[in-house]
Order: C-alpha cells, then structure tokens, then sequence
C-alpha cells in the first residue's frame, strides 16, 4: 500500500489496522485521546506533557539544525527482571521481531514505505531498558508516531512456515558472529571482566535450538505494549503547535494495558551479578585470521563515592583524557608502534537500584599494535599510569585539559544529541526518581562541573588518578589480547617466528639450520647406501 502525500490519519498504516482504528474510533474507545497534564522545565526549555494512556512526552525545541529530529521512547526495566531460564528467549525477542516486523509490516515491505523519507527508528533492550532510538526530518515526525503506534500496538504472530525461515536466519546471523575473531575476543574480555556473568554470555548455536520462538514473540508485545511506561523525548527543530495534533492522533490514541500500571521506579531494578576479578589476569585470546595486527585492552576497576559520584565522574573524565593523551605522546608519537589508542569508562553494568558505597564501573585502555610489540606496549601502558599516580600531571597538562574541557562544553552545548541525551537519562536517574524535577537533574550536572573544573589542579588531579584507580595500579587490573592464529600449520609457525623476539628468531634460524644439516646428510646416506645395494 503506498502512502499519500499528506499523511493524513491512519493512511501509513495497512488496510486492515485503519479499519480496526476507525471502528475504535466510533465506538469511542479511543476517547478521550489528548493531553492531561503539562510542565514546563525553564531551565532545560523542555516541555513535559502526558497523555491520557499515561505516557509521557518531553520536547525540547532548539535552532541548531534545522533538519533534526532526535526520537527517543524509553521505558525502565529490561532484561535482567527476566529468569535465567528464560533469558536467551527474551533477549532474542528484538532479532526475531526485526525478521518479522515489528512495525506491523515486513521489513521489505516497510523498507517501500519509508522510502525517499529521512527516518529511522530501531527498538532495543537492555539489562535495565528498554528504548526506541531514531531520528528524523520535522517533515516526517508524522511518520514516525505512526510507527511508534504500530510498534505498541501490531500483534507479531508466527505463519506457517516462517518458523523454520526465521530460525534460518538468525543461525545464519550467530554463526556470522562465531567466525568473527573481533566478537570472539569481545566476548572473552567482558566474560573475564565481569566474571562470566550471564548477560554477557553470547548464544551459542545449541542454546539457540532451545529458543522459543512463540515466547519470544509474547516478550516482544509485552515490552512495548504499555504507553504508560515511555516517555518519549523530541529534541531539534520541533515546534510543539506543530507536533501536538501528531501526538494526539497517533501516540494517545494507542490503548492503555490495563494492570500493567505507570512508569517503573528505577530504583527497584534487579542488579546484574558481576564482580571484576580481584587478582590481575593476563590472557591471549588466539584467533583465526590473517591479519598480523593485535588487539589488546588494559580494563582497570574504578568506584565512584556514591554521595560524590557526579563531581567523580567530571574528574574520571579529565583522568581519562589525561592518559590518553600521554598515550598517544609515548606509544604512537614516540615510539610510533600502536595504529589506534583510546581510554574509556564504563558504567553500563551498575543498576541505579544499587545502594552501596560505591558505584561500580571501569577504565578500559585499548590499542592496536604489531603482535611482537604487545608485551611491552601493556607493560608500558601501565608504567605511564602508574607514573601520573606516583608523580601527577604537569602545569601545562593541566592547563591544556580545562582549555579542551571548555572548548568541548561550548561546543556541546550547541548540539541537539547532548541535549537529548542529557534528557534521556535524566528521566531514568536516581535524581528524577527521587525529586522528579528534571531541572534538578540538570543544574546537578553544571554545578558539579563548575566545581570540579574550578577545582582541578595537578596535585587535585593526582590525587584523583590515585583514588579513582586501584593503587597501585598494577594490584587490580585485566589485559586480554586478541593474537592472530593463521590456518595451517606452516602459517603458524611462520607467525610464531615473525613475531618472536630477535634473539627467539636467531636461536630458531640456528636450529632449523641444523635441522637441515642433518637432514641433509641423512638424504645423503640413504642415496649412498641404495646405490651400494644395486
């Protein structure tokens, strides 16, 4: 079914759910469809409103491009509320609805739809989530609530014959993924890092025979069928006059799940069981493939003061920052061995129901390099920290991070994704679940920035590197390295050569010499003695 230029109610939608809204419409189940209740946040110009099906909406109107449209839905709890013998059906749930529509319609027949329109929504689960992320031109937002309708609303339902094609489909996807050496190595370093928990324990092909495909599609509906549990962030060029009668025709008139209740409060969520290891672990990961290029990843723990944890993180970022930059001075300006280098933290496995004194999470340090250099790169990686620890940063590095920290915000704040983001995950902080004032939210993250950019000084600086990271920073730590393992057995020895040390290549040069010597003479003693038997 094509679409007509106008986009007037119902007409994205197939035949069949135009006539099922229509006959609602007339029998008054969908009345009344509107606004019950709005706020305004002056701070963040954000304007909240919530409708009568009891999502929420937040539009933040801003002039910097003017052909954006940032789209999140984004609702509380996620894959960790689901049973361990449950879990692969589940998380499996969003791969099966993309083969079969989520949206209501086939993916090539929606592919036709959307052809020409400059839109693009992609559901998704997490341990602690779930989210609709996309964007769009303020041209198609109409578009994009009529999906966001068919998404809570379209029964995915299994025909005959498209189990076995579905199931296809995604063995053909795992099986892609086991014969990728970068999803192998991956998979090792978050198992070793968060000690073999579960939510990281890729599906193997024996665990996929026991998903239920019928369960997966029952999981699907569930997670996005309650409107009263997303709210629905708009961030860019968006006027809400505009965008009000789009919200009233397709995302209030979506029905309400009945027992199913309102947003959830974050802080009641089921944690992940993870631990990083207490002791270092060092480990090569050997993988098939014929690049000579190594990958390795130094994963350091980190735990924020939970009563301090916002001012921490400004200051993990500037620690961050720091040991990248030296990085890249030592390891790719001055000895020029690495190709990439970067420094990242992660929080993703800490769930905000958490009420420690800690908030848990870790520093990753990852570089590429030739595999005869690693070793020396992961012992000189560490050496560097284990300096800025014991001697701190310099004046001039100090002065050079708050010039970049400033340039950076400015620039930041200038762009609709770190509006939107900053929107996103302000509703699902312990902050908006405790106060529910999003400006609050906000003037949090400013002033604690204030404070610790007003603050930072070498010696501050320092001191921050040591209780940040373990200290020292050798006692507690994990370096995984992907090794390349060419195929064949005279490739494998050809890689163990060209990537052993000098001194390992002249001992093997020497003994393969006399290998040949001998092998040499013992040919020439066979020969002999056949021409002495004739």
């Amino acid at each position: 079914m094509g679409c007509c230029p106008c986009l007037c109610r119902w007409c994205f939608l197939d035949a069949a759910a135009a006539t099922a809204a229509a006959a609602a419409a007339a029998a008054g189940l969908l009345a009344p469809a509107g606004v019950v209740s709005e706020r305004h946040y002056p701070e963040l110009e954000v304007r909240e409103v919530t409708l009568v099906n009891g999502m929420r909406l937040a539009i933040k109107q801003t002039d910097f491009l003017a052909d954006e449209v940032l789209l999140t839905a984004v609702a509380v709890g996620g894959l960790s509320e689901v049973p361990r013998s449950s879990f692969y059906t589940a998380s499996m749930s969003g791969v099966v609805g993309s083969q079969l529509g989520q949206f209501g319609h086939k993916p090539e027949v929606l592919g036709e739809l959307l052809a020409g329109r400059r839109l693009a929504l992609s559901p998704s689960e997490g341990a602690y989530g779930r989210s609709v992320k996309g964007s769009a031109s303020p041209h198609d937002l109409e578009v994009a609530a009529q999906l966001l309708h068919m998404l809570m609303t379209s029964e995915m339902q299994l025909q005959p014959g498209e189990m076995d094609s579905v199931m296809v489909q995604v063995r053909q996807g795992i099986e892609a993924q086991l014969r990728n050496p970068l999803h192998t190595y991956h998979s090792r370093v978050r198992l070793i890092n968060y000690d073999s928990c579960y939510f990281f324990d890729p599906i193997t092909l024996e665990e996929l025979d026991k998903v239920d495909l019928e369960a997966s599609c029952k999981y699907h509906r569930a997670a996005f069928s309650n409107p009263a549990e997303f709210t629905v962030v708009f961030t860019g060029n968006v006027k809400f006059t505009a965008l009000l009668p789009v919200i009233t025709t397709y995302l209030a008139t979506i029905p309400a799940a009945p027992g199913r209740g309102g947003p959830r409060d974050c802080r009641t969520l089921t944690p992940l069981p993870f631990k990083f290891p207490e002791q270092p672990v060092v480990e090569d990961v050997e993988v098939d493939m014929v690049s000579p290029m190594t990958q390795s990843q130094i994963t350091l723990p980190v735990g924020l003061d939970r009563a301090t944890a916002r001012e921490q993180m400004w200051w993990l970022s500037a620690a961050c920052r720091l040991l990248e930059t030296r990085l890249l001075q030592k390891l790719r300006f001055e000895f020029g061995d690495v190709y990439t280098v970067s420094v990242a933290s992660f929080f993703g496995c800490e769930a905000p129901s958490s009420t420690g004194p800690k908030l848990w999470g870790d520093v990753s340090i990852a570089f590429t390099c030739d595999p005869a250099n690693k070793d020396r790169l992961v012992e000189l990686a560490l050496a560097t920290l284990e300096r800025l620890q014991q001697e701190g940063p310099t004046q001039a590095e100090v002065d050079t991070l708050l010039n970049v920290e400033k340039f950076d915000w400015e620039n930041l704040t200038q762009e609709n994704s770190f509006f939107h983001d900053v929107i996103v995950n302000g509703y699902q902080s312990r902050k908006f679940a405790e106060t529910g004032d999003l400006d609050a939210v906000w003037a949090r993250i400013r002033l604690s920035r204030e404070e610790v950019m007003a603050q930072m000084t070498p010696a501050s600086l320092q001191d921050m590197l040591c209780r940040l990271f373990p200290n020292p920073c050798r006692s507690r730590y994990t370096a995984i390295t992907m090794m390349p393992r060419p195929p064949g057995l005279l490739g494998r020895l050809a890689f163990k050569f060209a990537t052993a040390s000098s001194s390992t290549q002249i001992a093997v040069a020497l003994a393969g010499a006399g290998l040949l010597v001998a092998a040499t003479a013992a040919v020439a003693v066979a020969a002999s003695r056949r021409r002495a038997a004739q």
